[in-house]
């Protein structure tokens, strides 16, 4: 699947508030990425459809090795 969802906890909010996100990486394991690349997506709130686009473009590109760039989308529909 190219939907892996994280969540980083919000300092100073006791755990109570998270930013939700998909990635390639986990953010809290770290990585040796070059590059990053953030997606914003749009009025319809669909986080996974650009981030799954997005990652399949990555993959088949050739420019740059798809490990070396990190790929996060914000998911702001996330409840």
């Amino acid at each position: 699947s190219c939907l892996p969802h994280y969540r980083l906890k919000i300092h100073k909010t006791r755990g109570k508030v998270t930013f939700p996100y998909h990635s390639n990486q986990d953010l809290l394991q770290g990585g040796q990425q070059k590059m990053a690349m953030i997606i914003i997506h749009g009025a319809l709130r669909d986080a996974d459809t650009y981030f799954c686009m997005m990652y399949s473009l990555i993959e088949k590109q050739r420019y740059r090795d798809p490990n070396d760039v990190l790929i996060i989308a914000p998911d702001y529909s996330y409840e």
